[in-house]
């Protein structure tokens, strides 16, 4: 028996549904034994999918015969009473950049009566269909065909190619257009008076994808603004320290505990008059500054 990708998505789907349906459910009890709720019981109707569900109330028998055969649909299907919007797809501009691929997570975060955020969680893209529809959708062409090739005939290690190589651009091209469409994505959304959920595109919207940072520093502001020190200026005498090294000693003063009266103060190290405190600074001579690295 061959399982599709598809077929499993709808199993889980079912599985899941089967279990939030009946929470009152016992996995020790048999399936007959255990309560079976009611429609009367549900705010909605379930939709069929390939498993029955205990608020179907059927036999065993009923069951075999019942889903014996079902249809898939390639559509989303609510319980009746259920509506769906369509607010942005595949491509969609998106803050600075654009909305992504699969959507493996939705989260709505309400701000205010009938508006707030929606975060969507791009986990992973499709390898195949997502090749064979990047240009029609996102109206660029990317070297899939050539790259494909050149890996059919011989293995390729990417990491070893010099960095100025023309086939290592072309690989780098074809996975940063797949980090882009990873990764999170917020976007503004209102009810409009006709009751569809809309848009807003508001300058809180925005992707943070698999590159975000590496190359624009986008969310890395304060390492552009000011450079990362590794020194450490002691409070009580002014001295200039290597911060690791600083932070080193910490950490084995923090292993010897509180009670240090009994213990031998390390070389290096002397104790601090003002509050019975410890002054990390080395002994001897210490240049006063140290430059970062």
């Amino acid at each position: 028996m061959t399982l599709k990708r598809r077929d499993f998505l709808l199993f889980l789907s079912a599985s899941a549904l089967t279990i939030a349906c009946n929470p009152q459910r016992q996995t020790s009890q048999a399936p007959i034994s255990s309560p079976k709720p009611t429609d009367s019981q549900l705010s909605f109707k379930p939709v069929k999918g390939p498993m029955p569900l205990s608020v179907d109330n059927l036999t065993p028998e009923e069951q075999i015969s019942e889903y014996v055969n079902y249809t898939v649909v390639d559509e989303l299907l609510l319980p009746e009473g259920f509506t769906y919007d369509v607010v942005a797809v595949w491509g969609d501009p998106v803050g600075n950049s654009r909305c992504g691929y699969n959507n493996d997570f939705l989260s709505f975060i309400e701000t205010g009566d009938n508006e707030g955020y929606l975060a969507i969680n791009f986990e992973y893209i499709s390898a195949l269909p997502w090749i064979q529809s990047y240009q029609k959708v996102i109206g660029e062409s990317l070297p899939f065909e050539e790259v494909q090739q050149a890996l059919s005939k011989e293995g390729i290690n990417a990491f070893n190619l010099p960095d100025d190589d023309q086939f290592k651009a072309k690989i780098e091209q074809i996975s940063q257009a797949a980090l882009t469409d990873q990764g999170i994505g917020v976007i503004s959304l209102k009810r409009n008076s006709e009751g569809k959920w809309e848009r807003t595109n508001s300058p809180a919207d925005r992707r943070i994808y698999g590159i975000s940072g590496l190359k624009d520093g986008r969310y890395l502001p304060k390492f552009r603004a000011k450079p990362l020190t590794r020194t450490h200026q002691c409070p009580y005498c002014q001295t200039v320290l290597d911060r690791d090294h600083n932070a080193a000693i910490n950490i084995l003063n923090k292993g010897w505990g509180d009670d240090r009266a009994h213990l031998k103060v390390p070389q290096g190290m002397r104790k601090h008059t003002l509050e019975e405190s410890w002054c990390l600074c080395q002994g001897g001579e210490i240049p006063s500054a140290k430059p970062s690295r």
